[in-house]
């Protein structure tokens, strides 16, 4: 994939005994080993309550020189399914 995320702040194990001591090691392995971005804190909440449960996820993150990471408002393109 070109981009996994999630909806909480912390991807992957702060546990430094599964991580081997290394902070954030599943950054470094997607992101630095595969090229693979990381989306945090994507908020999902609201399609679900409209029942879209598959859609287009479109980012457009801020370029910045050097930066390692930016703010980058997500869109969600889909069609909500009929109330059953």
């Amino acid at each position: 994939p070109a981009i996994i995320g999630d909806d909480v702040w912390c991807f992957g194990t702060m546990d430094r005994e599964r991580d081997g001591g290394h902070p954030a090691s599943c950054h470094q392995e997607l992101a630095g080993r595969f090229g693979i971005r990381v989306a945090e804190a994507i908020r999902t909440d609201g399609l679900a309550a409209d029942c879209v449960y598959e859609f287009v996820f479109c980012c457009n993150p801020t370029r910045a020189l050097g930066a390692t990471a930016s703010n980058a408002p997500p869109l969600a393109l889909g069609q909500p399914r009929p109330s059953q």
